[in-house]
Parts: C-alpha cells; sequence; structure tokens
C-alpha cells in the first residue's frame, strides 16, 4: 500500500449529530482506496468496539460519514480512519447520557473567516463539553471582512464556490481541533446561504442575472451537508431541505433544533413580504410550528431546550427623537416611528413568537431558548405574554464577525445602555466575541459567556456573565459567580465552587478522559494583525468624528 503526500486528510476528522447509543464519524479525502474505520474506548485503541471499510477509489474527493450504533451512554469514544499506511488524527467524542447526569453544551455562532482569527473555537475545543452546538453562519456566503483572505474573493453562489468555502475553514487548525474533540450538532443561518436567506429568496441574490433562488439554496445546502451532515431519518413532516429534529438529554429533556430557514420563513417584512402583523406571517412553517408546539409540551423531562438561529425575544429599541434613520443600525434592522426593529429575528415574525409563548405558557415550566445571530450576547426573562415570562433565553456571540456595537459607532455605547433597560433585558454586551457555555442539571440551568479576541492569533478566553434559571422559578434568572471551566472536578468540593455557584448538579462531577491535545498554531503573524487594528482605530477615528461634526450641524464662518 501507497504512501500519499501530502496529508491525506487535510481537512482532519470530526463527530456529529450524536444519541445515547450512536454517533456519526467523518472524514475527507481524495478517494484512492477504501478507507478503514476503527472506534475505541481508549485513545491508544486497545478495545477497539466497532470497525469497518467506506468509500471506494474512485480518484476524487468526497466527504465519508459513517453512522455508530450500540455505544456506551455518557462514554468517550475515540476513533480514527486509515488510508493506506496513512492514518487521521485521532478523534474523540461522546455519546450522550440517558440518565439524569448534568450535560454540557458548547455554543458558537457567526465564524467569518475574513473577518478574523477563531480563538474561541480554539477556548471551547479545550473546553470539558458533552455537545457543541452550532448556531449557524458557518460559513459566509459573502465576503465581509479584510483580515484573512477567502476563497473565492467574491460572494459564493455556486456549489464549487461553497465548497471552497467549507474546505477553507475546515482547514484551520482551531476548527479542526473543535472537531477533533467534541461531537457537534448545527442549525444553519442566512450566511450559510445569503444575506437574510427566506423561502424565497435573499436579499443579496439576483435571480435576473444569478438564476432562481431555489437552485442556489439548494445547492448550498447539499454542499453543507457534505460537511455537516445530519441524520436523514428525522421527525415526520420533515421534508426538502429542511433540518428541523431533536435529541434526548437523557432524563434531563430534549433539545430542539428549529430551522428558522429553510422550513417555511416568509420574507422578512422590508423585504417584501406579508405585513409585520399578519397572523399568518410565519418564521418556521405551520408543519414545523405543529411540531415545535409537540416537542414544547412533552414533559417527559424537566428541560424543553430550544435552539433558534436567531434571537426570539423583544429587541425593539425606542430611539431618542434624532436617530430616525436606519444609517446608524447594522443590516437586519428596520426602524418605523422611532423604534429599532429586529425584522430577521423573531420580531419580524411576532404572530410566530406568539405561538411559541403560548406553548412555552402551557408547559409551565423549563424553557430555555439558545441563539445566536446578533454578535452580541445576551440574557433574556422571555418571552412573555399578559402574565409574565414564560422562559429564558441565552444568545451567543460571534466567534469572528463585527460586533454589534461596533456597526453602529459612536451611539453604540447609549444602544447597549437603552437595550439593558428593556424590561426582559437582565444583560447584555455587544462589544465582545466569544462562546457561550450550558450546564443543564435536574433543577437549574446555567450560561456562562467566555470573550476571546478574534483579531489575535494567539488570543486566550476570559471569563464574561454567568446566569442561572431555576426549574421552581420559570422564565426569571439570576446573576451567579461561578466558572464551569474551573469545575470540572469531581465530587461538591471541585476548586472554584462559591456561595454564588451553581447547584451542584450544574457542575461536573464525574471523571473524564484527558482531551487530545489541539494542533499547533501555524506561525504567527503578530506584525500583520497590529497594523490591521491600527487601520482599523484610523478608520473608526474618522467616522466617528464625521458623525460628530454631522450631528453639531453647520457652522457658521465668522
Amino acid at each position: 500500500m501507497a504512501d500519499y503526500e501530502p496529508d491525506p486528510f487535510p481537512y482532519g476528522v470530526a463527530s456529529f449529530e450524536p444519541t445515547s447509543s450512536g454517533v456519526l464519524i467523518w472524514t475527507r479525502v481524495v478517494e484512492t482506496e477504501p478507507l478503514l474505520w476503527e472506534v475505541a474506548t481508549d485513545a491508544d485503541f486497545d478495545n477497539v468496539v466497532d470497525g469497518g471499510w467506506v468509500g471506494g477509489a474512485t480518484g476524487t474527493e468526497a466527504s465519508q460519514l459513517v453512522t455508530i450504533d450500540d455505544l456506551q451512554p455518557a462514554t468517550d469514544h475515540f476513533y480514527r480512519f486509515s488510508l493506506g499506511a496513512n492514518r487521521s488524527p485521532v478523534g474523540r467524542t461522546r455519546t450522550l447520557a440517558d440518565d439524569d447526569r448534568p450535560v454540557r453544551l458548547g455554543l458558537a455562532c457567526c465564524g467569518d473567516y475574513s473577518a478574523g482569527h477563531f480563538a474561541a473555537y480554539r477556548a471551547l475545543a479545550r473546553a470539558d463539553v458533552d455537545l457543541v452546538v452550532h448556531l449557524g453562519d458557518y460559513v459566509y456566503a459573502e465576503v465581509e471582512g479584510d483580515l484573512r483572505a477567502v476563497d473565492p474573493a467574491h460572494e459564493a453562489r455556486t456549489g464549487e464556490e461553497y465548497r471552497a468555502r467549507y474546505a477553507q475553514v475546515r482547514r484551520d487548525p482551531d476548527l479542526q481541533a473543535l472537531h477533533q474533540r467534541h461531537p457537534m450538532m448545527t442549525v444553519i443561518d442566512d450566511h450559510d446561504l445569503a444575506d437574510n436567506a427566506h423561502r424565497d429568496g435573499a436579499k443579496t441574490h439576483e435571480p435576473e442575472t444569478e438564476g432562481p433562488w431555489e437552485d442556489r439554496r439548494d445547492t448550498a445546502v447539499a454542499e453543507r451537508l457534505e460537511w455537516l451532515p445530519i441524520r436523514a431519518d428525522g421527525p415526520a413532516g420533515r421534508t426538502g431541505v429542511a433540518e428541523w429534529r431533536s435529541v434526548r438529554l437523557g432524563s434531563l429533556g430534549e433539545l430542539v433544533l428549529l430551522d428558522t430557514r429553510l422550513a417555511g420563513r416568509d420574507p422578512q417584512a422590508d423585504q417584501g413580504g406579508p405585513d409585520l402583523h399578519d397572523p399568518a406571517r410565519t418564521i418556521l412553517g405551520p408543519t414545523q410550528m405543529r411540531w415545535a408546539r409537540e416537542r414544547v409540551l412533552d414533559t417527559t423531562g424537566p428541560w424543553s431546550i430550544l435552539v433558534s438561529s436567531v434571537v426570539v425575544n423583544p429587541m425593539e429599541i425606542g430611539l431618542p427623537g434624532r436617530f430616525r434613520i436606519n444609517k446608524p443600525f447594522p443590516a437586519g434592522y428596520l426602524i418605523e416611528d422611532g423604534i429599532a426593529l429586529n425584522s430577521d429575528g423573531w420580531d419580524g415574525y411576532p404572530a410566530d413568537r406568539d405561538r411559541l409563548t403560548e406553548a412555552l405558557r402551557e408547559r409551565g415550566s423549563g424553557g430555555v431558548l439558545l441563539s445566536g445571530d446578533v454578535h452580541s450576547g445576551w440574557a433574556f426573562e422571555g418571552p412573555s405574554d399578559g402574565d409574565g415570562p414564560v422562559a429564558v433565553e441565552f444568545t451567543c456571540p460571534a466567534v469572528t464577525s463585527e460586533p454589534m456595537g461596533e456597526m453602529i459607532p459612536v451611539v453604540g455605547k447609549a444602544v447597549e445602555k437603552l437595550m439593558a433597560a428593556e424590561h426582559g433585558v437582565a444583560w447584555v454586551d455587544l462589544f465582545a466575541r466569544g462562546h457561550l457555555l450550558v450546564d443543564v442539571g435536574p433543577t437549574s440551568v446555567t450560561a456562562t459567556w467566555y470573550f476571546s479576541d478574534s483579531e489575535d492569533p494567539a488570543a486566550e478566553a476570559r471569563r464574561g456573565a454567568s446566569w442561572t434559571t431555576h426549574l421552581d422559578q420559570p422564565g426569571r434568572l439570576e446573576a451567579t459567580d461561578v466558572d464551569p471551566e474551573h469545575d470540572s472536578g469531581t465530587g461538591s468540593g471541585a476548586e472554584g465552587v462559591g456561595d454564588g455557584g451553581p447547584p451542584p448538579e450544574t457542575l461536573r462531577q464525574r471523571d473524564r478522559t484527558t482531551p487530545l491535545p489541539a494542533p499547533p498554531r501555524p506561525p504567527g503573524v503578530i506584525a500583520a494583525e497590529v497594523r490591521h487594528r491600527r487601520r482599523k482605530r484610523l478608520v473608526a477615528t474618522a467616522a466617528i468624528t464625521a458623525v460628530i461634526l454631522s450631528l453639531r450641524g453647520p457652522r457658521r464662518i465668522r
């Protein structure tokens, strides 16, 4: 058997869609001969529990996906592929629990390769989590940043161009480390397709010159599934390219992954869709909404944890009189009558939000929402009805994409204060990038934000805020003072546990195999990063000066 040069596994390995008894394992190679795959309970592969062959000898590059079943619950497993005499990196994955032991989720979203380095992915790779949930915008069809060159250098529209996007991010060592260390489940968002995508089109798609939207959408989704697979046996009623599904978190409840892009989203109200308050207006589509209601009303576990790529809670901002135009706000915001409205989130689909709120009220307790998209961190008490909040929502910041606060120069801090004062907002940070950890226990759920500098390729994460909701106080949050990354020991004496920490069941009280080391970083480019940050400061200073001068109005020359 021949050796292959260069590395036959340029994209590393990954695992997806874990359950209590199985998982999908993945790699991508040029098929020169079938690949041997192996799964073991130890990193040295002394105890191989499954194995076989996959792929062929087509001579073309292709993704290889293997469905593994009959594994033990809540157990670390190790896997690898062999192509001839060459072996892939060893991946670690983990099955979910089938009992009430705590579950830790790691959340990430909005990883624009052009906008920065994947420091948040590297930090999340090093964290002790059971499952990573990616909330969307894994790739960006558009080119929005200028820190790293992207392939191609223009907006992706064809299958080959979307493939190049995925290939580029999957060659990044920090994202490879994340996939090598943890299993992942994903939901899709607009930039994975095109900006502000919906059922019938997208803001940046021009059918007259680029062809039918359905062709582009289906091509983008097909390519995505080559790199981010999901299980084919979805819920009854799921058809076409839709990706909604759920998975049990043992006896703690269910993780419900909603599809807010492909399943039936009407166009945004400012893009020719139905009237904003039309009761038929939908972000999920009727079939998915009925399914989501059924999942919410399943009370066989204490928690119903719903994943939405976009924010569910109201993000309407009453602005001072002079801010009556769209200019200071990022794309996706509609400003009417002095109110800034996130038309791309559930704010733009109030009838569907009312339907989801009604289901959460009927459930009674245990409703938790996880979201991303808005490039900022949030803790909400809501959504609410006339009797108060029915759930809480934790929103994950972006990995690299421009933070919301930087999208609104000069008024960013003022808007942050306005948002923090809104009813239902417990905490908000509009300026930091990073990731989110969510600890799920029998009686409480705790979210902890971590922030990292995506412009520094060697940046380390720092802990931000931490908020907890208790099962007996539905829709309510309390600030907590505990760092999950320092609470991973066994027993109640784990280092870092303070008087203000969450209940014991939210802490990591089990032994875990030491995670595999992350791949080494490539040679530093610190000088280039310093020059880039200096240019950004100069541009920002110029923009702020221009806005201040415009607010002052004309000056009389004496």
